[in-house]
């Protein structure tokens, strides 16, 4: 049994299906995985000095993205792994490196693409001659993710009759969003979402601001579901779009992206549920590999799609020092549910959500604060509050301070790696000197890769 794996990390879609085998026999055997990337193409004319430490740091920064990819997947599958970046020609420091450090197995995909990556998969056979120890040369073209592979398996689920306070008591107890309805046999029968919630169920305040309530505030707003009489039937989402666990993930990401779904409910041969697939599951595997299917991620010399082409250009702003009564007028039209807050000169300071304006709110003035956002949510009422508490406070007072953003100029993938290292679904995007040009969130960024998928 092999328990201390190298695997060639180059970046191309063959080097991350050899770390997907390394990890699963890593995983099997108890033992651990190191990645190891080469810088190996430096500029051959007479360049300077500057030049060449210039591409190098390029070919480097490039590196520790993937390698920090391959730790959030490591991360996921419970196997220790750690990362080396060297320079050389990439079969000589490979085989070398495995040697001193006396691993059991090198892992490597068969082809690789290149472009300052040590051409690792097209020096496998190299490798295989030089090696003193074991070498398995993995030679799927392509790393197809399935849908299994990125789902979570852990659901909870509730039967049809099942009254709504015991669903909304389930939904806060395990933090999420939906929880599928299904008959005895596991059969999906419907899906109860936040939104359906609010809209069929008559909650006022949509789950994460429940969860700012005081006792007294959430014993009344479970005594009116109580009184509705209501059970999951009643509020369910149904028909149900479901996917089968064997589907690949990308198509699994076109019908997200297509139907502006957040959840699926993962199904297997027999229809039963087996999982339930969210975008943050789909997006943390794309931040882990670099793409799905065909999908390569970019390359220090290649295209690359950027977020300027699939940010929300039109985002709700306020000023860090006009009122609360102002911010939540902002809210209120916002479909973010969320204002970015700009300085003067309109570089984004901080960022503020339904959340922060109840959260933060002093707890005398709470009941006629939550009162007012229902009206405003509800109804979509925007018009100017008269309450003396809102008109004192400021912005810059609730904000959540600093914020992570990025760049117009980053790439699709680099946002997504983002948004999943910092735990947000939204992300402000500014230009080159820090002012507020746009917004992506999870739909944007999910949107973009099935596009780019189906190309």
């Amino acid at each position: 049994m092999y328990r201390n794996i190298l695997v060639g990390l180059d970046g191309s879609a063959a080097g991350r299906q050899a770390l997907e085998v390394a990890l699963e026999l890593a995983k099997l055997g108890g033992g651990t995985v190191t990645v190891i990337s080469v810088v190996e193409k430096l500029p051959a004319y007479a360049a300077t000095v500057g030049e060449v430490e210039e591409t190098r740091q390029q070919s480097e920064k490039y590196f520790h993205h993937l390698q920090g990819a391959a730790l959030v997947r490591a991360k996921q599958v419970g196997v220790p792994l750690h990362g080396v970046i060297l320079a050389g020609n990439a079969a000589q420091v490979i085989t070398r490196y495995a040697d001193r450090e006396g691993f059991d197995l090198i892992v490597l995909g068969a082809a690789g693409h290149g472009a300052l990556t040590g051409h690792i998969g097209s020096t496998a056979d190299h490798i295989s001659e030089l090696a003193t120890c074991s070498v398995l040369v993995v030679r799927k073209g392509t790393a197809h993710v399935h849908v299994r592979d990125a789902m979570s398996r852990q659901v909870k689920t509730v039967q049809r009759n099942t009254p709504l306070p015991q669903v909304v008591a389930l939904l806060w107890r395990e933090g999420v969003k939906a929880v599928p309805v299904t008959e005895n046999d596991h059969h999906v029968v419907g899906i109860i979402t936040g939104g359906d919630l609010v809209t069929r169920g008559g909650m006022d305040l949509r789950l994460s601001l429940q969860k700012t309530l005081n006792p007294d505030e959430l014993k009344m707003q479970l005594a009116q579901l109580e009184q509705s009489g209501k059970v999951a039937k009643d509020v369910m989402t149904t028909p149900v779009v479901t996917v089968e666990e064997n589907s690949s993930l990308a198509d699994a990401t076109s019908l997200m992206a297509t139907k502006h779904i957040k959840r699926l409910p993962v199904v297997n041969q027999a229809g039963l549920l087996v999982g339930i697939l969210s975008r943050i599951d789909v997006l943390r595997q794309i931040a882990a590999m670099g793409g799905l299917g065909e999908l390569e991620p970019e390359t220090p010399n290649s295209p690359a799609r950027i977020v300027r082409e699939v940010m929300i250009k039109e985002v709700p702003t306020v000023k860090e020092d006009e009122s609360l009564a102002e911010v939540m007028t902002a809210l209120a039209a916002s479909p973010f549910r969320r204002v970015v807050v700009l300085d003067e000169v309109g570089r984004v300071v901080g960022l503020i959500s339904d959340r922060e304006l109840l959260d933060r709110v002093e707890a005398h003035v709470r009941p006629s604060t939550l009162q007012a956002l229902v009206h405003r949510f509800r109804f979509g009422t925007t018009e100017a509050t008269d309450e003396p508490h809102l008109r004192e406070g400021r912005a810059a007072d609730i904000m959540i301070s600093p914020v992570a953003v990025v760049t117009d100029e980053s790439s699709v993938l680099e946002a997504i790696r983002l948004m999943v290292q910092r735990g947000v679904k939204r992300l402000p995007v500014v230009d080159a000197v820090g002012q507020l040009v746009g917004i992506v969130d999870r739909q944007s960024l999910l949107r973009a890769v099935a596009v780019t998928e189906s190309k």
